[in-house]
C-alpha cells in the first residue's frame, strides 16, 4: 500500500508539471505553437483542432479585450478532480468575447429597404445585429395587437376586421396566445380575406377574442432597424435610413458559443458569450463542469442549457437579454445554480419558443438534489424559477423582481405535477407582478415545504392549486393585489393535507383584496395555527367559497370561532384610530442580500408580533418586515 501511495503521488506531480497553457489573441497567428503570449493562436477554429490534446491541468487563455468568432467545441475533454481543464482570460481590460454571430454582406438598397441573399443561412434566423446591437424583428401593428373573431382548430384564424389583399401576409408569422400561458409564432401558409391559414399548428385551438400580430415579413418593416427573413428565398430584409455599408451587420449563426459533450472536470470562467443561435453554453452528458463569472448576453433560445449531467455548477454569471430561457436544466442531478443575475429574459412576445414552459428565467426538470440559491431574476416573460419532476429540490434565498411580463397564469416560483419528496422553497423574495402569483404550486403537486419566503405586490402571494401535503410556514405576504394566501380546486383533485403555520399577511384595504381566499376547497386536514391576518382598513379578511367553510367573508373573530383560535389580526384598524391618511404609518422593508441590513426609522414602530422598534430595525439576509407606527397624530 505504501508503494501504491508513492506511485500515486508521482503520477500527480508528473501531471501537474506537464500542464500546458495555450493562448489566443487577436494579434496571434494560427501557425504559432499557441503555448505562450508571444506564440498565441488567433482563432477558435485553430483551438478546436487541438482541443482533443488537452490534458488535466491545462489552461486555455483568451486575451482580454479580444473578440473571437465561432463556436468552441469540447467533446470528450477530461480533466481531473485536482487538475481541471480551465478556459479563462488573461491580460487587462474587458473579458474576451466568444462571438457566435457571422457577418452578412452583399446588401442592396431600395429606398429605406435593404436586402441581401444568404443561401448558406440556417433555416431560421432568430437574431440580427448591427455593430453588435440586437435589432427588432419587424412586426405589424407596431404598438398594439389585432383580435381574432374566431378560429378552426389549431391551423385557422378568422379576423373579420382584416382588410388586406389576399396573401398579403403569406410567409409571415402570426404571434398568438391561444391560452394565457403560451405564446406561439406560427408561419402563415395563406391569407384569403378574413381567413388566415397556418402552415403549422398552434399549441391550443384558436378561438375568438385572442390577441395576435404579424411578424418576420417584409410588409412589417417601417421602423429603424426592423428586419425579416424569408426562409424560402433565403433573403434578409432590413429597414434603415442609414448607410449600413459602414456597419457590421451580422446574424446569430453558431448553434452554441461553447459546447461541452461528455466532459469531465472543466472550468469556464471570465468569458463573454454572445450571439449564439441556440445556446450560449450547452453542456450534455458531462460531469463536474463549472461555469463561473461569465457574461452571457443577447443569445437566442437559451443562455445555459444542461442535459443529462451530474454535478454542474453555474455560479456568479451575468445573463441578460436571452430570448427564451435563461438557464435550462433537464435530466440532471446534483447541479448548483448560485449567485447568478438574470435580467430581461424572454421579454419580447414572439421571440421565444412555442408551447408550454417557455419564456422562463430558470427551469429545472427531471432530476434530483439540485439547488437554486442566491440568484437575482429580474424581468422575465413568464415564470422566473420553475421546477418539474424533482426530488430534494432546494430553492433558497433568491430575489425575483418582475415576471409574467409577456404571458400569464404563472408564478415567480412555479411547479406543476411535482410529487417526489424533499422539495423545499425557503427564504425567497418574490415581488412585482401585477396579475400573477408569487409562489404557485400547481396541479397535483405534493410534498413541498414553503417557508420563510416573502411575496409582495403580486397578483396573489402564495397559491396552492389542486395540490396536497403542502406546508406553508413562516412566510410574509404583503399587499398582493388580490389574496395573500390563496387555495383553489378545479376538477376532482382533493385540496387537503395542507398546513398554514406562523405566517404573516398584510393588506391595505383594497377592493377584493383579502388576507386569504379559499375557492371550491374540499378535503380535510387543512391546519391553521398562529397566523397573523392583518389589514388596517377593514375587518373582513378571509373570503371563503368552499365546502369546508361557509361561503362568506370572515372577520378574525368569526374565523377564530371555527376553531382557529390562534390566528389573529392587528388589534385596531386605522379607521378606528381616526386616521384617513396612512402615509408614513406603514413601512415595508426587504433585504435581498447575504448581509444584515440596518434601516433607519423616524419614530416608534411595531411589527406584526408587537415588537417595538425605535430608530432602527435590522433585517437578516433574505427577510422582510412590516412595521406599523406606534404613535399616530390625528
Amino acid at each position: 500500500m505504501r508503494f501504491f501511495a508513492s506511485l500515486t503521488g508521482i503520477i500527480f506531480i508528473t501531471c501537474t508539471l506537464h500542464a500546458t497553457d495555450y493562448y489566443l489573441s487577436n494579434t496571434g497567428n494560427d501557425n504559432n505553437s499557441g503555448t505562450s503570449k508571444e506564440q498565441a493562436w488567433a482563432t477558435i477554429a485553430r483551438l478546436n483542432k487541438a482541443i482533443f490534446s488537452l490534458k488535466p491541468g491545462d489552461r486555455v487563455l483568451f486575451e482580454r479585450g479580444g473578440r473571437f468568432e465561432g463556436g468552441l467545441n469540447m467533446m470528450n475533454i477530461m480533466g481531473s478532480e485536482t487538475d481541471p481543464i480551465i478556459f479563462t482570460a488573461y491580460g487587462s481590460g474587458e473579458d474576451p468575447v466568444i462571438d457566435g454571430t457571422r457577418e452578412v454582406t452583399g446588401w442592396t438598397r431600395d429606398g429605406k429597404l435593404w436586402r441581401t441573399t444568404c443561401q448558406d443561412c440556417p433555416l431560421e434566423i432568430h437574431t440580427l445585429y448591427i455593430d453588435g446591437q440586437s435589432q427588432p424583428l419587424g412586426r405589424y401593428p407596431n404598438d398594439h395587437n389585432l383580435t381574432t373573431s374566431g378560429g378552426n382548430g389549431k391551423t385557422t384564424i378568422y379576423d373579420d376586421d382584416l382588410s388586406f389583399e389576399d396573401d398579403f401576409w403569406k410567409g409571415a408569422q402570426v404571434v398568438i396566445s391561444t391560452q394565457t400561458w403560451v405564446c406561439d409564432a406560427v408561419r402563415v401558409l395563406s391569407q384569403t380575406g378574413s381567413t388566415i391559414t397556418l402552415a403549422d399548428r398552434t399549441s391550443y385551438d384558436v378561438s375568438g377574442n385572442k390577441e395576435y400580430f404579424f411578424q418576420n415579413h417584409y410588409n412589417t418593416l417601417d421602423t429603424e432597424g426592423e428586419w425579416a427573413f424569408d426562409s424560402n428565398n433565403k433573403e434578409i430584409y432590413l429597414y434603415s435610413e442609414r448607410e449600413i455599408g459602414n456597419s457590421r451587420v451580422s446574424i446569430g449563426s453558431e448553434p452554441e458559443c461553447i459546447l461541452v459533450r461528455n466532459g469531465r472536470h472543466i472550468r469556464i470562467e471570465h468569458l463573454a458569450l454572445t450571439g449564439s443561435r441556440l445556446s450560449a453554453v450547452k453542456i450534455e452528458y458531462s460531469n463536474s463542469v463549472q461555469l463561473s463569472n461569465n457574461t452571457l448576453d443577447q443569445n437566442a433560445r437559451m443562455a445555459v442549457h444542461l442535459d443529462h449531467c451530474d454535478q454542474i455548477t453555474v455560479d456568479s454569471n451575468n445573463i441578460t437579454n436571452t430570448l427564451n430561457i435563461g438557464i435550462g436544466c433537464w435530466d440532471s442531478d446534483h447541479c448548483r445554480f448560485t449567485g447568478n443575475r438574470l435580467e430581461n429574459t424572454a421579454t419580447i412576445a414572439g421571440r421565444g419558443q412555442n408551447g408550454t414552459a417557455q419564456y422562463s428565467g430558470i427551469i429545472v426538470s427531471r432530476g434530483s438534489d439540485n439547488l437554486i440559491e442566491y440568484n437575482e431574476v429580474f424581468q422575465t416573460g413568464y415564470n422566473a424559477i420553475t421546477f418539474y419532476s424533482q426530488a430534494n429540490m432546494l430553492i433558497k434565498n433568491n430575489f425575483v423582481n418582475g415576471y409574467c411580463t409577456v404571458i400569464t397564469d404563472g408564478g415567480g416560483i412555479y411547479t406543476w405535477h411535482s410529487t417526489s419528496p424533499g422539495n423545499r422553497i425557503i427564504g425567497n423574495i418574490v415581488m412585482n407582478s401585477r396579475d400573477d402569483l408569487g409562489i404557485y404550486i400547481d396541479d397535483e403537486s405534493e410534498n413541498i415545504e414553503i417557508s420563510g419566503n416573502t411575496a409582495a405586490l403580486n397578483g396573489a402571494g402564495i397559491y396552492i392549486h389542486n395540490s396536497r401535503y403542502i406546508n406553508v410556514l413562516d412566510n410574509l405576504c404583503y399587499n398582493n393585489h388580490g389574496s395573500q394566501l390563496l387555495m383553489a380546486r378545479h376538477g376532482n383533485t382533493l385540496l387537503d393535507q395542507i398546513e398554514f403555520r406562523n405566517n404573516q399577511v398584510f393588506t391595505l384595504g383594497k377592493r377584493k383584496q383579502y388576507s386569504m381566499r379559499a375557492r371550491f376547497v374540499n378535503g380535510q386536514n387543512i391546519v391553521f395555527e398562529n397566523n397573523c391576518f392583518a389589514d388596517p382598513f377593514k375587518e373582513g379578511l378571509i373570503n371563503s367559497e368552499s365546502s369546508v367553510w361557509k361561503t362568506k367573508v370572515y372577520t378574525i373573530p368569526e374565523w377564530q370561532s371555527l376553531g382557529y383560535v390562534t390566528d389573529r389580526g392587528i388589534p385596531s384598524t386605522f379607521e378606528e384610530s381616526g386616521l384617513a391618511d396612512t402615509t408614513g404609518y406603514v413601512k415595508f422593508f426587504i433585504n435581498p442580500s447575504q448581509s444584515v441590513r440596518t434601516v433607519s426609522l423616524e419614530g416608534t414602530y411595531k411589527d406584526l408580533d408587537k415588537q417595538v422598534y425605535v430608530g432602527t430595525v435590522q433585517l437578516a439576509p433574505y427577510t422582510s418586515i412590516v412595521l406599523v407606527a406606534e404613535e399616530r397624530d390625528h
